[in-house]
């Protein structure tokens, strides 16, 4: 029997995991051969039931999350985004408050296409909704992605309310 030793090639980035119980992890996720962490949660790893993480106080400290429970997560090292970038393309901000369970809230921005409605962009096949610029806990202009197995509502927010 050949066993394969190649190594994978791997990224790790930091992020903050928000779980339904409310616990929060600070940790280094693998995202292997992915740009992003969006690309890693829209991949095949999505078929994964559990992700492994390392904790970043102690990286030689390995647990499994179940993705399930994931309530909300972003990249620590995230880079606030620019709305200019949409005048080149068909995407519009739109911004919004999202409740989720455990009263938890997070404001921020999705993108809808043209004539597309927010209801689109949660129908969508990703198992993530995708908040930029979001405002959560005590950290601001994040993109944060937010399991929709957890969401309670979505509510559009007027300028002046942001």
């Amino acid at each position: 029997m050949d066993i394969d030793c190649k190594k994978k090639e791997s990224q790790a980035i930091n992020v903050t995991i928000r779980m339904i119980d409310n616990s929060q992890h600070l940790a280094l996720l693998n995202i292997g051969l992915n740009q992003r962490l969006a690309d890693f949660l829209d991949s095949d790893a999505q078929q994964m039931l559990f992700f492994p993480i390392a904790r970043k106080d102690d990286p030689s400290r390995i647990c499994f999350i179940n993705k399930n429970k994931i309530l909300w997560m972003y990249p620590d090292d995230d880079v606030p985004r620019d709305d200019s970038l949409f005048a080149q393309t068909s995407y519009t901000p739109t911004k919004v408050t999202v409740k989720c369970i455990g009263k938890q809230t997070v404001i921020g921005k999705i993108n809808t296409r043209g004539e597309d409605r927010i209801s689109d962009a949660l129908n969508e096949k990703t198992h993530y909704l995708k908040l930029f610029n979001a405002n959560i806990q005590n950290k601001t202009n994040v993109t944060c992605f937010i399991n929709l197995d957890h969401i309670v509502e979505v509510v559009p927010v007027a300028d002046e309310q942001y």
